[in-house]
């Protein structure tokens, strides 16, 4: 079984707008197991800064 991942999201260079927050939702299966599933939750605050950082907590 590979430990990489299987997908990925990509946000390109000004598709979200500053001083909003994004939410995203995620689903994630077994790969062995497909009645084993879960769902979280990911929120992105945009906030202008000097130098592109990226938090994630």
């Amino acid at each position: 079984m590979s430990t990489a991942p299987n997908s990925s999201l990509i946000i390109t260079a000004g598709s979200l707008l500053s001083n909003r927050t994004y939410q995203f939702m995620v689903r994630m299966e077994n790969r062995q197991i497909s009645s084993i599933q879960v769902t979280g939750f990911v929120l992105v605050n945009v906030v202008d800064t000097r130098s592109p950082v990226i938090a994630v907590a």
